[in-house]
């Protein structure tokens, strides 16, 4: 399902509440990364699986039966859904291109700090004044209209990122000053 038919991994997954349409992609890019790991871990679980169906298992059995399904689990997620949902959401593309946009220039932040956009770019971010309106801001998409509307008046956005949340929320804007020279 997940290499040859993405589209109902997608609508499970809307069913849960995770939005993010680059999630499946990401997920075929994570497996084929590790696809003999993807062969084995199941295999190993179903090999287990059947024996412990076929004869009468002891309780040491039983225990090293969960113990190794356990770890399959842990494998797969640590191998494959982890990396993926981390490089879906992360910042790190949008932080790199606002620091390239940036050039020299400080960037500043409204609202509620993103600590990977500013781990990411590399650059010491500062708080934004309303009484001195600098010429970037970098902030949360959510956030910008909670702003003044005499200060958003004077912004355009210039740059959108991905989702950071996995319901399709948390998009980081990096909005320019329109009357700043350039």
């Amino acid at each position: 399902m997940l290499f040859y038919r993405p589209a109902p991994l997608g609508w499970i997954f809307a069913q849960f509440g995770i939005l993010v349409t680059e999630l499946p992609a990401a997920l075929r890019t994570a497996a084929g990364e590790h696809w003999l790991a993807i062969v084995l871990i199941p295999l190993a679980a179903i090999a287990a699986g059947a024996c412990m169906l076929v004869s009468r298992p002891s309780i040491e059995r039983i225990v090293a039966g969960i113990t190794g399904g356990t770890i399959a689990i842990a494998l797969a997620v640590n191998l494959v859904i982890e990396p993926a949902i981390a490089n879906t959401l992360s910042p790190k593309e949008f932080a790199m291109q606002a620091r390239e946009r940036a050039g020299l220039r400080t960037i500043y932040y409204f609202g509620s700090l993103d600590y990977a956009f500013v781990f990411y770019s590399g650059r010491d971010v500062k708080y934004v004044s309303v009484d001195a309106p600098p010429e970037l801001i970098v902030g949360s998409e959510e956030q910008w209209p909670l702003m003044p509307a005499n200060f958003r008046a004077h912004y355009r956005v210039v740059l959108r990122s991905n989702p950071t949340e996995l319901d399709g929320s948390g998009r980081l804007l990096l909005l320019r000053r329109t009357d700043a020279s350039s």
